[in-house]
């Protein structure tokens, strides 16, 4: 017996006892047999080799393998399957347990001693900062890194986070964006760091 039978017949014998019983299900025990129900059914997916939904790939390498912004670009995104796939929380730990293992993003990647950001970005690279002197150091996409003095700690984490969602449609070589992309650091960038602060060109 293949492990999709088994699982089939495992559903089968927790029906058969729930209803032998004849007692009500409570609400938690309903809830459990929901996510259990879910889980096979997404383990069985797996095994007939059913696709990754299409785009997933992208959006798994543009939020850096990060499972919280994926889960908010599922969302943002332009597009009803990857939207539906953000509701169904089961089938999208699946999906993204199946790309952790397809996709490793490179370690330690950097240009100009500065490292690459964990979410991939259009415009921004990667930064650095120190608290110390509040200085933040950011790499642009198409070449050049610039320091920005006098950076509070919170316009820092804010721009870390892409905390601001991109107001545009576009793409360009480096990657793809959307109108209430969140995260964004482009976006953030904008917003919260350009023209805000003393800037200079260093490399």
């Amino acid at each position: 017996m293949d492990e999709i039978e088994r699982i089939k017949q495992a559903l089968r014998q927790i029906v058969q006892q729930i209803v032998a019983s004849g007692r009500p299900i409570s609400g938690e025990v309903r809830q459990a047999l929901t996510l259990a129900m879910e889980h096979a059914r997404n383990r069985i997916t797996e095994l007939r080799g059913e696709p990754i939904p299409a785009g997933a790939e992208q959006l798994w390498a543009l939020a850096g393998e990060n499972r919280q912004a994926f889960q908010s670009y599922l969302q943002s995104v332009p597009n009803a399957g990857l939207n539906a796939l953000s509701n169904e929380p089961v089938r999208r730990e699946n999906v993204e347990d199946r790309l952790a293992q397809r996709i490793t993003s490179p370690a330690g990647e950097s240009e100009d001693g500065i490292a690459k950001a964990g979410l991939q970005s259009s415009n921004v690279y990667g930064f650095s900062y120190n608290p110390r002197n509040s200085k933040l150091f950011v790499r642009f996409q198409g070449g050049g890194v610039y320091e920005y003095e006098d950076v509070p700690p919170l316009a820092f984490k804010l721009f870390q986070q892409g905390a601001i969602p991109a107001k545009t449609n576009g793409q360009n070589r480096f990657g793809r964006w959307w109108e209430g992309k969140k995260p964004s650091l482009g976006a953030s960038f904008y917003n919260i760091i350009r023209d805000r602060y003393p800037y200079q060109r260093v490399a």
